[in-house]
Order: structure tokens, then sequence, then C-alpha cells
């Protein structure tokens, strides 16, 4: 529709891309009708600009997609949005990101960085910047040429300080004990028995030294 801002129309537009290259490797869509099928899916605002750009043009021109994408580009993705961008690849911080999630982010955010994405010395240096330096520190004695190889290190780290340690594991065995003997020891007191205590009574025989009358 034209509304949806900077990242969306980008997002839009790489996959509509991925999409025609699935077809056409299919055989279904040729490379000149990208465009025809592309206002297919524009709204009427977005038509209209297109129809507009396209008056000035050759007709051979009018459906070259790398023109269209060129033009719709400098629409809707504007330079300072690729600056921006670019500036937070270039600091980006692992801070409290994941292993994983920081990785994702850095690959995504390089293509904002055309030159250094493809200088694999460069992307390994920019990538250890980032990392977390308790980790840089460790993973730096592995040799790697490149940031995947670094970040495969870093994995594995990750991994081994999430394991719990041989004295946490102990003291846990040793917490689980304590609360099965205590249970166990509730259960073999039961029930408290009460006693009970009867007031015993003398009873004394009147025939020893009692007198009896006759009337």
């Amino acid at each position: 529709m034209g509304n949806e801002g900077h990242e969306a129309a980008e997002k839009w537009l790489n996959h509509v891309e991925k999409t025609f290259l699935v077809m056409q490797s299919q055989g279904n869509l040729p490379p000149d009708r990208w465009i025809e099928t592309t206002t297919e899916f524009l709204g009427p605002e977005l038509v209209s600009w297109w129809r507009q750009e396209s008056y000035q043009m050759l007709p051979e021109v009018a459906a070259d997609w790398e023109v269209f994408k060129q033009l719709f580009r400098k629409m809707f993705i504007p330079l300072e949005y690729i600056d921006r961008k670019k500036q937070e690849f270039t600091h980006l911080k692992q801070g409290k990101m994941l292993t994983n999630e920081y990785y994702r982010r850095f690959t995504d955010l390089s293509r904002y960085d055309p030159e250094v994405a493809a200088n694999p010395v460069e992307m390994l240096h920019r990538f250890k910047l980032g990392t977390k330096k308790k980790w840089c520190s460790i993973a730096t004695s592995t040799l790697c040429a490149t940031y995947q190889e670094f970040y495969e290190v870093l994995l594995r780290i990750e991994d081994s300080e999430n394991m719990p340690s041989e004295s946490e594991d102990e003291e846990e065995k040793k917490g689980n004990q304590r609360r099965d003997d205590k249970g166990k020891g509730q259960l073999s007191q039961g029930p408290r028995k009460s006693q009970s205590f009867k007031r015993s009574g003398t009873s004394s025989s009147s025939s020893s030294g009692g007198l009896s009358s006759n009337v």
C-alpha cells in the first residue's frame, strides 16, 4: 500500500523478487513479466506512482526489473534509512543477546554494508568487536578464518558455561538426599500414641469390721 514504512517496504521487495526467481526457475514467469506481475500486488496509489514513472521511459526500460527496483528503493527505502542500518551494523554489540541471536542479527545487518560483507577478514574483525569481552578473550586462542567459524567457537563456549559444574551437581545431589531422608523420617515416625490414665478407686469391705443388726 505504500504506508507500511521503510523496513516493511524492503522486506516486501525482497520477498517478491525471491518469489519471481523461484517461478522463473520453474519456467513459469520470464523476467520481462516481473513488473507487470508486481503491479497486481500494489495498492492504487502505488500503481499511479509507477504509471507516472513509466510514462517517461521507453517500453524496454519500463520492463526492466532493475530499473523498477532502483526507483522503488529511491521512493520507499531512502538512503537515510540505509545509512542508519549501516551504522547499526557498525556499532552492533552482543550485549545480552544469545550467540545465535547475535549471529543472525549481524548477518542480516551486514547487507547494508556491501564492502564489508564481501571481505571475510573485515567481517571476522567486526564480529569479534561486538562479541562479549569475556568470550572474545577465550575464543581468540582458536584460529578462525571467517566469522562463521568464530561463531561456532562461541557456541561451544556458551554451551560449556550453561552446563552445571561438578560441584553444583554434587550439591544438588546432597540437597535431594536431604529431602529424601527428611521425607523417610516423617513416614517412619507414624502417628503418636496417646496414653490414657484411669483413676483407680479403692473399695472397702465392712464384713470384717462392720456391725449388722437385724430388726
